[in-house]
């Protein structure tokens, strides 16, 4: 299996940042991010239906937290909740927000 690839969208409309998973030159999923600093917040992510359950969205989260201290995922849906707690992503109390931050080396 050929290994997945990010893209940069090359027309990006700032703040927001567009980037597209894709495998063989196949689109498998995209996010829309923005960007502050060490934060990147996930305003948008969404895998391909018949490419869900098949690590597209870790690999793209896996890629953030490789490059950011602090990753904000607001108004996740009740369906997708299971797939932060996995990410190892925190419930902000009182809201629908998910957050994730580097551990601090000691």
């Amino acid at each position: 299996m050929l290994p997945y690839s990010l893209l940069v969208d090359p027309n990006e409309n700032p703040p927001y940042i567009w980037v597209t998973v894709e495998q063989a030159d196949v689109v498998l999923g995209r996010m829309k991010l923005e960007i502050t600093g060490d934060l990147v917040i996930i305003r948008f992510l969404t895998v391909d239906f018949h490419w869900r359950k098949k690590g597209v969205a870790t690999f793209a989260v896996d890629y953030l937290k490789e490059r950011y201290f602090h990753i904000l995922a607001p108004d996740v849906r009740a369906d997708a909740v299971g797939f932060w707690e996995v990410q190892k992503f925190s419930r902000i109390p009182l809201s629908n927000d998910w957050e994730w931050h580097q551990p601090c080396p000691r």
